[in-house]
């Protein structure tokens, strides 16, 4: 039995938004890897740098929206 009768389009939405951030998160960890620490110049090292601060701080937000996205059963 679903638990979420009468807010179907909630939970579209919301696999809707987990889906783009994984995309977005992919494309973060990808730059990560190009721009990394060991890369010589120093804007590279700098944004090395953000992209990994970046990254820890969209994972945590993209666990949440996935965490409230798993509370709809079908």
């Amino acid at each position: 039995m679903k638990n979420y009768e009468g807010h179907e389009q909630l939970r579209d939405d919301l696999a809707e938004l987990a889906n783009s951030m994984s995309d977005v998160r992919m494309r973060i960890r990808e730059l990560e890897v190009k721009y990394h620490d060991g890369c010589p110049a120093l804007v590279d090292a700098l944004a090395a740098d953000f992209l990994r601060t970046l990254n820890e701080q969209y994972l945590s937000v993209y666990i949440r929206v996935l965490a409230f996205s798993d509370c709809f059963h079908d």
